[in-house]
């Protein structure tokens, strides 16, 4: 009993890069370097690509790229 409970509270999650747009995840890659990029750098591409800090980190995740020097807790 107690299995098939978990199984009804087990929901297939959709993957981050589903749902972000490869423009986002091409200028990530572009402003990354050695597969890191800058909390402000990240925002400021947030901002220039007019999306939320949250598909910035989303894409990042996808693209294994980390998020440093970030001290606002953003991503």
């Amino acid at each position: 009993m107690e299995r098939d409970n978990q199984d009804k509270h087990t929901e297939k999650v959709k993957s981050p890069a589903a749902e972000i747009k490869p423009e986002v995840l091409d200028a990530l890659r572009q402003e990354a370097k050695d597969g890191r990029i800058t909390c402000p750098a990240a925002r400021k591409l947030a901002d220039e690509l007019q999306v939320p800090t949250r598909t910035i980190g989303d894409a990042a995740d996808t693209l294994k790229i980390k998020i440093i020097s970030c001290g606002l807790g953003c991503f």
